[in-house]
């Protein structure tokens, strides 16, 4: 015991890897960090500790049941979500972790994002 310090990535399994980094990109707001050289298996690695892996029908187990990233203000999230017609799931309300919204992905995972620190 002790010995994991934090999360380190979550790989998310998705049906069209360009529109979901579309999506984390330019809807959540997120950074690609680096993407598959040619003969390397198709997945985006996102800075802020997201794998996008296209869906193979030979995948096991299932998604998680959501991703939440902290953010400094629900505010531009929520105007980003909005100019993409992507509607909010739940919230704005309050949470363990401060203010807290939801929303889906392309691919119907739940994300949410939250303005502050676990009470």
């Amino acid at each position: 015991m002790g010995d994991v310090e934090r999360l380190s990535h979550l790989a998310l399994r998705v049906t069209d890897l360009e529109q979901a980094v579309k999506f984390y990109t330019e809807v959540v707001g997120l950074t690609v960090l680096a993407r598959p050289k040619p003969g390397e298996p198709p997945l985006v690695v996102l800075k802020e500790g997201i794998g996008l892996k296209p869906a193979s029908a030979k995948a096991t187990g299932t998604v998680i049941d959501h991703v939440a990233f902290k953010v400094k203000s629900l505010e531009p999230v929520m105007a980003r979500l909005a100019a993409a017609g992507v509607p909010l799931a739940d919230g704005p309300r309050p949470s363990p972790y401060g203010n807290s919204i939801y929303f889906l992905d392309p691919d119907g995972n739940k994300v949410e994002c939250h303005d502050g620190e676990r009470r």
